[in-house]
């Protein structure tokens, strides 16, 4: 049976599972609807969307690329577009407001220090991105950092 996006889109939005999953009983079984979500149940790969919560993100930096990067986080909808710092609190504002973001801070260490931030995606010159990722470790934040992680082979170890 050949598996349509509309037929995974309507059992992932009754069932609240994965896009895997969903393709994966709608491609085993030609039943109904309510056989398949039985038989998700039965397989345990349901999930509760009520316990289900987004993660809350922060951007390190407000420059062009930061710019990208919180248009594309505002449509994932399993992100919070929650906070935006830059040494200027003015950028960070302008950045926040421009892409939906709930907070600005003028300086990383503030923002690091904010318990609601979970997840850090560092936007900085190359050349700071060892020093900002290993700020966030020490905060006890989730990073994300392009490329290039480090500058040299022994920073990328380190934060490794």
């Amino acid at each position: 049976m050949a598996v349509t996006a509309e037929q995974v889109k309507e059992l992932r939005d009754r069932t609240g599972a994965g896009i895997m999953d969903c393709k994966k009983i709608l491609t085993e079984t030609d039943g109904d609807i309510i056989e398949r979500e039985n038989r998700m149940e039965n397989r345990e790969i349901t999930h509760d969307k009520r316990r289900l919560q987004k993660m809350k993100l922060a951007i390190l930096g407000a420059g062009n690329i930061a710019n990208t990067v919180a248009g594309t986080i505002a449509r994932i909808p399993e992100i919070e577009c929650y906070a935006v710092a830059a040494r200027d609190l003015g950028r960070a504002k302008a950045l926040a407001d421009r892409h939906g973001f709930l907070v600005a801070y003028g300086s990383y260490e503030e923002m690091l220090l904010d318990e609601q931030v979970e997840l850090v995606y560092v936007t900085s010159p190359h050349s700071h991105h060892y020093q900002h990722m290993k700020m966030c470790i020490e905060h006890g934040k989730h990073v994300i950092c392009e490329k290039s992680f480090t500058v040299n082979a022994s920073q990328a170890k380190e934060i490794a």
